[in-house]
């Protein structure tokens, strides 16, 4: 057992790069989010955070700080270098991304594609938030990231973002003519009863969340072998649980079912209003916008995702087609990630943590560079 939890503390040190691993407890991602009484919540100024999958250690294993600026990016100056092309990137975890070093991000890695590819300066500022939609993107825009002055901002829409403009929007204060102004802390998580007690709904989406929460004992808190013993046993527990796994409300736009088609319409008509905020804020600062849509693992390998995005059943696509058709209403760039990432070898998603393994990153990056290029050398 000693000889076991030496190996494993040497292989999560290795992953983590970094000796810490070999002499703490086992890590344990940081909270690193705040409240924030414009935008709901925020990361916390120069917090430094570990980031770490199922087992602990084993996924993934990250090391960061987040920005003076709140942003899980290098401080980012605020006047531009002459002749740089600054890239500004809005999103949720997927373009946050913790679980990947920041040189690994799509964003850097487009970063240097395009610098290689141009010989010019180019920025790419990584300013994904989790759990934000298109409304606190707005608002994250207009109230703070407008003074980078980006020649370019992209939006990664996510399956989720549907659900979270519905909920944010209970909290959102706006002006008189609609604006959007702020979305106070905390928002109300809808249930939706699709012909079942909803009460008894919610109680299932919580068991099985539960098992993705990490360690909840003092043994696999402190040792590795533990960890891994633990993480074994709940997953046994979450396959035998999945044979009646609840639908998940966050990804209610990907069923096919007429209960919640007015539903649905009413989402995306939320989404497509503060987009549409986006776009407008956009034209001000003399940027272009560019519109793509992040897939969840299950619509990329054709079967059910248990992951922490856990998607019983075949979801359709419906969040690609409904923002290509926004992307088309707000006359703005639409770039397609469906289909490369289908096209591309697996090991695309970590299989618990459900976000983008630095894989995946590069084909993103691979796709961005080949649409953001042409829009360089436009006038």
């Amino acid at each position: 057992m000693i000889l076991g939890e030496a190996l494993l503390r040497s292989y999560v040190s290795f992953q983590a790069g970094s000796i810490r691993p070999l002499f703490h407890r086992t890590v344990a991602s940081t909270v690193i989010e705040r409240t924030d009484a414009v935008r709901n919540h925020a990361l916390i100024e120069g917090a430094e955070f570990i980031a770490t999958g199922t087992p602990p250690g084993f996924e993934f294993c990250t090391y960061g700080r987040i920005s003076a600026q709140g942003l899980n990016e290098e401080p980012v100056p605020v006047e531009k270098a002459p002749g740089e092309f600054r890239i500004l990137v809005l999103g949720d975890s997927f373009v946050e991304a913790r679980q990947v070093p920041r040189k690994d991000n799509f964003c850097k890695v487009l970063e240097r594609r395009l610098v290689e590819r141009s010989g010019r300066a180019v920025r790419v500022i990584n300013a994904g938030i989790s759990s934000y939609s298109p409304l606190l993107g707005y608002l994250f825009f207009q109230n703070e990231l407008v003074k980078f002055k980006p020649d370019l901002v992209i939006f990664a829409f996510f399956a989720n973002d549907v659900f979270d403009d519905i909920r944010y929007t209970h909290n959102a204060k706006f002006a008189a003519d609609g604006t959007p102004l702020a979305v106070t802390p905390g928002a109300p998580w809808p249930v939706f009863k699709r012909g079942e007690n909803s009460e008894r709904t919610a109680d299932r989406q919580a068991a099985m969340r539960r098992p993705l929460s990490g360690a909840s004992a003092w043994w696999p808190a402190h040792f590795y072998v533990a960890a891994i013993i633990e993480a074994a046993m709940a997953a046994r527990k979450r396959n035998e649980a999945s044979k009646s796994e609840p639908r998940n409300d966050e990804f209610f736009i990907l069923e096919n079912n007429e209960e919640l088609a007015p539903l649905q319409q009413h989402g995306w008509r939320l989404s497509q209003k503060y987009l549409g905020y986006l776009k407008q804020a956009c034209d001000a600062s003399h940027s272009r916008l560019l519109l793509t849509s992040v897939p969840i693992a299950s619509q990329i390998t054709g079967h059910s995702s248990y992951d922490h995005f856990f998607f019983s059943g075949r979801p359709n696509d419906a969040n690609q087609t409904n923002v290509q058709k926004i992307a088309g209403a707000l006359n703005v760039t639409y770039v397609d990630l469906f289909a490369p990432l289908r096209r591309a070898p697996g090991g695309l998603y970590y299989p618990h943590d459900g976000h983008w393994t630095p894989k995946a990153h590069a084909v993103v990056a691979q796709v961005l560079e080949q649409r953001v290029w042409g829009m360089m050398t436009q006038p």
